[in-house]
């Protein structure tokens, strides 16, 4: 597992929610610093799931964090909320 992105197992990322734009449940969380962002690769979008929930931000290097802002920053932002037209 990577320190810079936590893979779910089955089923436990259905507490932070899916995607709201493709409806499947995301399996990826990223931090950046302090903030927790859930992810979909197919639609290239993050959503905010909260802030300091999981103690392994501490642990990211500076290089990791600056890692995982290069990849995931590009990814347009959506509302957890928003329903799936």
């Amino acid at each position: 597992m990577s320190a810079e992105i936590l893979q779910f197992e089955a089923g436990c990322s259905e507490y932070f929610g899916r995607c709201p734009v493709c409806n499947r449940t995301a399996s990826r969380m990223v931090n950046f610093g302090r903030d927790h962002w859930m992810v979909c690769l197919r639609d290239r979008t993050r959503w905010f799931i909260g802030e300091n929930l999981f103690s392994g931000w501490r642990e990211e290097s500076e290089a990791q964090q600056r890692a995982v802002l290069s990849r995931f920053s590009s990814f347009r932002v959506v509302d957890p909320t928003m329903s799936r037209a």
